[in-house]
């Protein structure tokens, strides 16, 4: 059987500098990368290794000038696009399926608090998420916990399971797959700008874990102060003091130039913050109320 790597982003990097590693990319056929002008795509770091390693590369919309196997898995990790024309499709999906089908799980599950991460490997079908599940990692996580250092936990899960099912195609043994409990199934929707909007009727500790989860390298948890957007970078949780008239996203305090916020329940102080330009910004004065 041959094997198409499909790879995008940082976790993709990662899996192609450990199978570098580890010997396994004799069994690449070629793989398909892209190049994201709003993040950093890796582009050139995944062609250095491809390169390095004589396995051919190409963009996602050049694909057509290379001979698909009838006979061939397509392997995709971090990928965002449809797949079509392999005998057999094997996902990366950043959850434990059948929990956060969908997109953006690992942030989603962040927000939440989940105590557990994972991954899931799994057959590609024409309704998202829904294939029956090859192989499933987990990890416990600690708060706080930015994306970015999420990110980088999940990535040893990734190349593990990737290891492990190129090992399995290269020994030409059965990818046995188990069917899902579509009855437990829970989605994750995608985002657009609004979701990156702070909600100060939420918890402290939630409004935290927003923060740190659509971070680096998202595009960052934003408020409004006097129709200006303001970007929140980091933020940390105060002990809660009783407010008679709790009107969210309202000053109460100021500590070392920084705004503590009265949140639904809570607290939450605001220890780094910038303008649209990427400046520092310091509030002008005490009476400020978030949107």
């Amino acid at each position: 059987m041959k094997c198409y790597l499909f790879v995008l982003g940082y976790k993709g990097l990662f899996v192609l500098n450990e199978l570098e590693r580890k010997g396994l990319l004799q069994c690449i056929e070629y793989v398909v990368t892209h190049i994201i002008k709003t993040e950093k795509s890796y582009f050139d770091d995944i062609k250095e290794i491809c390169c390095r390693n004589g396995i051919p590369f190409c963009l996602k919309d050049e694909i057509s000038k290379f001979h698909k196997d009838n006979n061939s898995y397509a392997v995709a990790i971090g990928w965002k696009w449809v797949i079509q024309g392999y005998s057999k499709i094997i996902v990366f999906h950043d959850s434990l399926l059948p929990k956060y089908r969908g997109f953006n799980p690992l942030v989603t599950s962040l927000i939440n608090g989940d105590d557990t991460i994972g991954v899931s490997v799994l057959y590609g079908t024409n309704e998202y998420d829904k294939g029956d599940i090859i192989y499933q990692k987990s990890m416990a996580v600690s708060y706080p916990i930015t994306i970015w250092e999420a990110i980088g936990k999940i990535s040893h899960l990734y190349a593990d399971l990737c290891i492990k099912v190129l090992k399995d195609i290269q020994s030409n043994k059965s990818l046995i797959a188990k069917k899902q409990n579509h009855a437990e199934a829970t989605y994750s929707l995608w985002r657009d700008r609004q979701d990156y909007h702070i909600n100060w009727q939420w918890d402290s500790a939630r409004i935290v874990r927003f923060i740190d989860a659509v971070g680096f390298p998202y595009d960052g948890a934003k408020t409004m102060f006097e129709n200006k957007i303001l970007k929140v970078l980091k933020a940390e949780v105060i002990k809660d003091v009783v407010v008679a008239n709790r009107d969210c996203g309202k000053v109460i305090f100021m500590e070392n130039k920084c705004c503590i916020v009265v949140c639904g329940i809570g607290l939450v102080k605001l220890c780094e913050v910038v303008d649209e330009n990427g400046q520092r910004w310091i509030a002008p004065n005490f009476r400020i109320h978030f949107r």
